[in-house]
């Protein structure tokens, strides 16, 4: 529990100030995805920034530090639902195997060979996975080209109810 007229004292808010205290850690990963998004469109453009932009700037910011500090300690959030349980199918299990064993990046070809499902359903699935944390994906250029980079994200999946 915050201590809330500590904070007050703090940042020298008066007594009968409203104070919202956020733990982002137990946000599911793909909220805070969407949360990330919406912040960063309502704040694109406008020079002159209202008290309200000033505090969705501020949140920006700290989910931000949230998503980084997830993908430094390889972990995602995601609630404990029915919706969570259709996320991992057997495929995409199958598909999140392949893309630990082969320790490193891999391309949709080479996942889609391994797994033997062609790509582009290999990349629906990627996109879901990707969305809950569970993959990362990157663009690369390289000697074969442009093409789309997988690796395995999440190591630690905590679920909240």
């Amino acid at each position: 529990m915050t201590d809330l007229s500590g904070v007050r004292r703090k940042y020298g808010l008066p007594e009968g100030a409203k104070v919202e205290v956020f733990d982002y850690a137990t946000v599911p990963t793909e909220e805070l995805l969407r949360k990330v998004e919406e912040l960063e469109r309502r704040l694109r453009g406008g020079e002159d920034a209202s008290l309200e932009d000033a505090a969705g700037a501020n949140e920006l910011a700290a989910l931000k530090m949230e998503m980084d500090r997830r993908l430094r300690e390889k972990e995602t959030v995601v609630p404990l639902s029915r919706g969570f349980a259709k996320v991992l199918t057997p495929a995409r299990i199958e598909l999140i195997a392949a893309i630990r064993r082969a320790d490193g990046f891999s391309s949709i070809k080479e996942l889609s060979e391994k797994v033997g499902r062609p790509e582009k359903s290999v990349v629906r699935d990627l996109k879901i996975l990707e969305r809950h944390g569970l993959v990362t994906t990157r663009d690369v250029i390289d000697e074969r080209g442009r093409r789309k980079a997988v690796a395995a994200g999440a190591q630690k999946i905590i679920l909240v109810a």
